[in-house]
């Protein structure tokens, strides 16, 4: 198993440290994917349109070991180049959602080939305004309890015993819609950096746009594409999003024409076509 740098260092200094004792236990927490951690979460995006007040995700262990689990709701705050904040209580922005959200079970045991339905509840307030409110939902795995102590171990405290648990957590966007809000999307510039082309995409009106992005050279959408990017998501409140696609070096001057296509799920659809000249 290969163990990240500060880990392995870790690991190192313990060893070191307690050459010959038999009672120190070091925990080891790696972030790995939900197929590693033997756990899988579905769907991977929850929408709660207009009308509807439920919804639920499905945790599915598929390890050969139980595996324990916690659900957390939280509220966000979006930056232009994708990153996030988790907020530790339900935010109290126009857009925050978490505090209209009741979910159950908030924690649960699952048994190996065993599945474990999350069920959401939507509680939207008198007089909200339409649009989109969000919230994003974290299923984080737990560790086990630490086995029992054996007889006389821990009495001279100069051994060392490691215990490696691998842990994960997935978040997974809430999208909660009241009316019929409405969204544009705009595709603003083109600029060329270190690590490759950065696009940056506008989004007016009061719901997110979701949707695809894909780059052909020169000033038409001519096959094959210069590169794509699956998802190139702009969430409310966020005015624009700036997405970069690595390796991708085109000299400022040049052209590159930009496709945004809506997500499938979305309806579909070219939603904005333009050629820009790269910054």
């Amino acid at each position: 198993m290969n163990l990240p740098s500060t880990a392995a260092t870790a690991l190192g200094r313990a060893f070191s440290r307690f050459p010959r004792a038999r009672a120190l236990a070091v925990t080891l927490l790696l972030a790995v994917s939900p197929v590693h951690a033997g756990l899988d979460v579905a769907p991977t995006r929850l929408f709660i349109d207009d009308g509807e007040r439920a919804a639920a995700l499905v945790v599915i262990n598929r390890s050969d070991s139980s595996r324990m689990f916690r659900v957390i709701v939280t509220d966000t705050v979006e930056h232009e180049d994708g990153s996030r904040e988790l907020l530790k209580t339900p935010g109290s922005e126009p857009h925050h959602a978490a505090s209209m959200i009741r979910y159950a079970p908030r924690q649960a045991t699952i048994a190996p080939g065993e599945r474990q339905t999350v069920r959401l509840q939507v509680r939207r307030p008198p007089n909200l305004d339409e649009g989109e409110y969000r919230a994003r939902v974290i299923v984080q795995t737990l560790p086990p309890a630490p086995p029992p102590s054996g007889p006389g171990e821990g009495d001279d405290g100069d051994g060392v015993t490691i215990r490696i648990e691998t842990l994960f957590a997935v978040s997974l966007p809430i999208a909660i819609t009241h009316g019929r809000p409405r969204a544009e999307v705009s595709l603003e510039a083109a600029r060329a950096t270190e690590d490759g082309l950065e696009i940056v995409v506008g989004r007016s009106g009061d719901r997110s746009v979701y949707g695809g992005l894909t780059l052909y050279a020169g000033d038409m959408a001519d096959p094959p594409p210069l590169a794509q990017r699956d998802r190139a998501v702009v969430v409310v409140p966020l005015e624009r999003r700036r997405f970069l696609f690595p390796d991708l070096h085109i000299p400022p001057g040049d052209s590159v024409h930009a496709v945004y296509e809506a997500l499938e799920d979305r309806g579909g659809g070219v939603k904005s076509e333009r050629t820009l000249i790269v910054e």
